[in-house]
């Protein structure tokens, strides 16, 4: 109704209301047989008056294999930082482990003793010794990412020492001696290349296609002689593409260009065609 205020609900109400629909739902979920050990060790209470972290304690004293505790602290205690692990993760691993050990008021103590006793770095747990005495793990873990920073910080600085030392000591190169060498190098290839590839005029004739058409190694229009008639010019404007040689019978070249000569006066016969 209106102009009634509302009366505000118990905080502390609220909070029992919620824990208790949380027990239900852990109770319908858990099974029969983990609901009869809850139930048993409950008494004279019923299961529903307990706390959650009871019957999750019950259900692990009566599931778990006899003797799994003592093997994950044992598991614990034999843990080392690996190589090229990162500080974080060392940490990680840690609190992860230390999880099933069950270690209670002892457990900050436990994962301090196992993060020095564990961390490869010698220097670092030398320094642990002397600043984290009077400190608890989430203290020290905080100690050792700041001291696992400045080491890494410190070998970033050292490589580049060292490049740049070995830069100094290299001799210089100035840029004329580089463009020359390179300049030396270019003619010289250039010059290989050259002995390989001969020029067509030194190359000897090779016999035409059956169509008249040059084959590979007679003259080309780069190379500046037709492989029509001999002369500098365009093979495809030369007026011996409509000739017939004198020594073939082909259309296309003269007799000068035909790789089957030498025949009876062919040279006779180009000259009285031309």
């Amino acid at each position: 109704m209106h102009g009634i205020e509302e009366e505000p609900v118990d905080q502390n109400c609220q909070h029992l209301l919620v824990e208790s629909m949380r027990r239900i739902l852990f109770i319908q979920f858990v099974g029969d047989r983990a609901y009869e050990e809850i139930r048993k060790a409950s008494l004279p209470l019923l299961p529903n008056q307990r706390s959650i972290d009871f019957m999750v304690s019950v259900i692990k004293r009566a599931f778990e294999p006899q003797g799994m505790l003592e093997a994950n602290r044992m598991k614990f205690s034999s843990l080392v930082q690996r190589d090229g692990q990162s500080a974080q993760s060392w940490c990680n691993t840690l609190q992860v482990a230390a999880e099933t050990c069950e270690f209670g008021q002892a457990y900050s103590m436990n994962l301090k003793s196992r993060l020095i006793s564990g961390v490869r770095d010698n220097n670092i747990r030398e320094k642990f010794l002397n600043q984290a005495t009077n400190l608890d793990y989430f203290g020290t873990k905080k100690l050792f990412l700041h001291l696992d920073s400045n080491r890494q910080q410190a070998q970033a600085l050292a490589r580049a020492a060292n490049v740049f030392a070995v830069r100094q000591h290299q001799p210089s190169r100035s840029p004329s001696n580089g463009s020359r060498r390179l300049h030396s190098n270019r003619q010289r290839n250039q010059g290989q290349h050259a002995s390989k590839v001969a020029p067509s005029s030194a190359r000897p004739p090779q016999r035409a296609s059956s169509q008249g058409q040059p084959t590979q190694g007679q003259g080309t229009p780069a190379q500046g002689d037709c492989w029509r008639c001999g002369r500098r010019h365009n093979p495809s404007t030369c007026p011996a593409r409509f000739w017939t040689c004198c020594n073939c019978q082909q259309q296309g070249h003269t007799s000068r260009k035909c790789g089957r000569r030498p025949v009876h006066q062919a040279d006779d016969c180009e000259r009285s065609v031309t």
